[in-house]
């Protein structure tokens, strides 16, 4: 069985030059890599089979020569600069993480921008520039928020007991689906009303985390209890009048018509599912 590398941990084997501390009480390891040794010390350990000691036994080593200590820094020193590196790798990946997000979110309200200035343009009602900053300050005040239906409504006395009772049921839905972000805060919509379920509205720290919850859907086999976004009532508007399209289309005999969303916004577009499939078999 292989035997660990003192530094890399790695498996050092026949076929990669390694070392061997010749003290007693060590007798690790190492892979000649790792050590940074120069060509002579190469020669001198690896070739002619000289005892070499590792830096740990030097430095306790009161004989140490003063070429064994400049060795054992130069060595300390490669080891840092390597650790250095690393560091300093993994610290440019996460910015650029963080610049490729940025990126994306910028692409997303540029799309959003885009949205409300052709409904603006579409209806009367929305020409004025105030209403359009209005629409996507609410949209994105709302993109931290899902909505969650059909969920009964708690008995207990006090606010507090129905709270945390309507956070177990949501924390019973999403274990399954294994994603549980925190809520900032929930509570119901409307008047309570008898034999009356309000839905329950959950409000996230941020955007993201309430993507986690919408995306479950997608795994979620219980559809009666099922997360929505928390829409405007611009895009509850539009997404009734895309609909009312897609069925007037439909009586018109249009066939194969499906709806689609993209940002929480639906189009119409020709489901080619079947031809393709009648096209493979052929």
């Amino acid at each position: 069985m292989p035997v660990p590398c003192s530094i890399c941990e790695g498996a050092v084997t026949p076929m990669t030059p390694s070392l061997k501390c010749s003290v007693g009480v060590c007798k690790k390891y190492f892979h000649v890599k790792c050590l940074n040794l120069s060509d002579p010390d190469l020669t001198k350990f690896v070739v002619i089979k000289e005892p070499w000691t590792c830096s740990k036994c030097l430095v306790s080593n009161e004989t140490a020569t003063l070429p064994q200590i400049e060795l054992l820094i130069k060595n300390q020193f490669e080891v840092f600069k390597l650790e250095l590196f690393k560091k300093m790798d993994e610290h440019f990946i996460q910015i650029d993480n963080r610049v490729t997000a940025v990126e994306n979110d910028i692409k997303l309200l540029k799309d959003e921008i885009a949205h409300v200035r052709n409904m603006g343009e579409a209806s009367t009602n929305s020409n004025c520039v105030d209403d359009m900053l209005e629409e996507i300050e609410e949209r994105k005040e709302r993109a931290c928020n899902v909505l969650l239906f059909n969920i009964p409504e708690s008995l207990a006395s006090t606010s507090n007991d129905k709270i945390n009772d309507d956070l177990k049921v949501i924390e019973d839905i999403l274990i399954p689906l294994r994603t549980f972000p925190k809520p900032k805060k929930i509570f119901r919509l409307g008047i309570s009303k008898t034999n009356h379920n309000r839905p329950l509205k959950i409000v996230y720290e941020n955007e993201n985390d309430a993507r986690e919850i919408l995306r479950s859907n997608k795994s979620n086999n219980n559809r009666y209890r099922h997360f929505r976004p928390d829409l405007t009532t611009k895009q509850r508007e539009h997404i009734n009048i895309v609909k009312k399209e897609l069925k007037d289309r439909a009586a018109k005999g249009e066939s194969n018509l499906i709806l689609r969303y993209r940002h929480n916004t639906p189009y119409i577009v020709k489901n080619n599912t079947s031809r393709k499939t009648r096209s493979s078999k052929n």
